[in-house]
């Protein structure tokens, strides 16, 4: 008992000697990269040397290094005395403690020695899965894709793009734009290397990636965008995301259609016979509801069907806006429609009219106007984006049979493509304008409530009546009696 005591007091010894004032000890960055965080959390001294592969701007202070072991994520937040800061391409030698860093343990450092210039490692080639394994936490990895989205920034990255390809989609900031304009860049096809760094949360879980890299100067153009956007190719509405042999590729593409509805700089909805489509877009363009136009934009799957994704859109002439189908609420939200059906009831960015009896209106914060429209014992949401100056609708009566004509928007029991055939749950209608709601059959004036109110004043009047005729008759009653005594007292 003695003797394992005694060992345990030296081991204890022999580890706080460590800690505070032993020699750090030298250890390569993926080894202390990969290090236990409750162990890195116990503040080691060490030294590691590596290559810079990304440094933050001298405000923040922080840089990334990396040898064959891995990458390793340096804190150097307060200037150091007599230290330069080390830029990409620097072999540096770093002594101080360990942390364990809101994600992966990291070297938080005292001392900073440059010991000359070195070759950056080898980008890795990997996919957006690999990179959420976290494995390539901190390491220089190498993308190529097409750039659906490029901004120049105010912020401490001065540049930022979105990549779509096969790999899959990930956003890369730089910290210069390095003399590129993101009008050069969208829809070019592009390979870059970066440094991979996660997104996580307090519990230092892993929700996304992103990709830093010096400057977008440093992006390879493999193939330039069209210097016309409405040079992509057209496609026809039933052939959005449809199977090719050769597959969907991720540049911009070209389709026509009606605009049925606009909320100016946001979205519009676009209708061709019998298909709808969600055009999202860059910016404000002058184009109206009965519209022809031309949308160029990429496709993809927001919610559960294909939308134009940072469309740029142009009016080609205009044309009578498809006749709306009225439906009932339950040809769309019966539960466990086959797939046949599913096809016959694709009501969803369709014009649609549907009947019912008005249940209220509401007047939102922001100027919005909610109707509830209780049609077939099921209830429906009606809105109206835009302001509706003369107080029409907030003039209906609740109870009208009223017809509401609008583009029609369906929400899934499960977000798309979670399950296959999810079941559609609400549905609700985007009004034009005010003159969408048309009174079928207002509802009488006297309501409930106002035949209640009535009553009450009737009840009220006939009170009052009583009590002042009792009031009046005793009056009377009074002055009868004293007349008689003032004529009995003259006698």
């Amino acid at each position: 008992m003695r003797q394992s005591a005694s060992l345990a007091i030296l081991c204890l010894v022999a580890f706080l000697t460590d800690l505070h004032g032993a020699e750090p000890r030298l250890m390569a960055p993926g080894e202390l990269h990969s290090m236990p965080r409750e162990e890195a959390a116990l503040a080691h001294p060490v030294k590691v040397r590596g290559v810079v592969t990304f440094s933050f701007p001298e405000s923040i202070g922080n840089f990334v290094i990396e040898d064959e072991s891995g990458g390793l994520y340096i804190e150097a937040t307060k200037p150091l005395e007599n230290t330069v800061r080390p830029v990409p391409g620097n072999l540096v030698e770093i002594t101080g403690v360990t942390r364990q860093g809101g994600y992966a343990p990291v070297l938080k450092a005292s001392a900073i020695t440059i010991l000359g210039n070195a070759p950056l490692p080898v980008a890795r080639l990997v996919t957006v899965n690999q990179l959420l394994t976290g494995r390539f936490d901190s390491r220089r990895v190498e993308i190529s894709g097409v750039v659906q989205h490029a901004e120049d920034r105010t912020q401490i990255e001065k540049f930022r793009l979105e990549l779509d390809g096969e790999f899959g989609r990930v956003t890369v900031f730089a910290m210069e734009s390095g003399g590129v304009a993101p009008a050069d860049l969208i829809d070019a096809e592009v390979t870059l290397r970066a440094v991979c760094f996660p997104f996580f949360n307090e519990r230092a879980q892993v929700a996304g990636v992103r990709l830093e890299m010096a400057s977008a100067g440093e992006i390879e153009i493999n193939r330039p965008p069209s210097k016309d956007v409405f040079a992509a190719p057209l496609v026809n509405f039933d052939e959005l995301q449809s199977f090719s042999p050769v597959g969907n590729d991720f540049h911009r593409k070209r389709i026509r259609g009606t605009v049925t509805l606009i909320k100016p700089g946001s979205f519009l909805y676009l209708q061709e016979g019998d298909h709808a489509l969600r055009v999202n877009l860059v910016g404000n363009f002058p184009v109206a509801v009965g519209d022809r136009i031309e949308a160029t934009g990429f496709p993809g799957v927001r919610t559960r069907f294909v939308e134009w994704q940072r469309a740029v859109v142009r009016k080609t002439g205009t044309a009578p806006l498809p006749a709306p189908v009225a439906i009932q609420p339950d040809q769309v939200l019966r539960i466990g429609l086959s797939a046949a059906e599913r096809s016959e009831n694709d009501w969803d960015g369709r014009l649609i009219t549907l009947s019912g009896v008005l249940d209220r209106v509401e007047i939102l914060k922001d100027g919005q106007t909610q109707l509830y429209i209780d049609s077939g014992g099921r209830a429906t949401t009606a809105i109206l984006g835009l302001p509706d100056p003369g107080g029409y609708i907030a003039s209906l009566r609740r109870g009208s049979s009223i017809s509401a004509t609008g583009v029609c928007v369906i929400q899934y029991s499960d977000i798309w493509p979670t399950s296959r055939y999810a079941d559609a749950t609400t549905m609700s209608l985007m009004l034009r304008n005010a003159g969408d709601v048309r009174v079928l059959q207002a509802a009488s004036w006297w309501t409930p409530t106002r035949l209640r109110l009535a009553l009450g004043v009737i009840i009220t009047i006939l009170l009052f009546s009583l009590v002042w005729a009792r009031s009046l008759r005793r009056e009377v009653v009074k002055r009868t009696a004293a007349l008689v005594s003032e004529t009995r007292a003259r006698r």
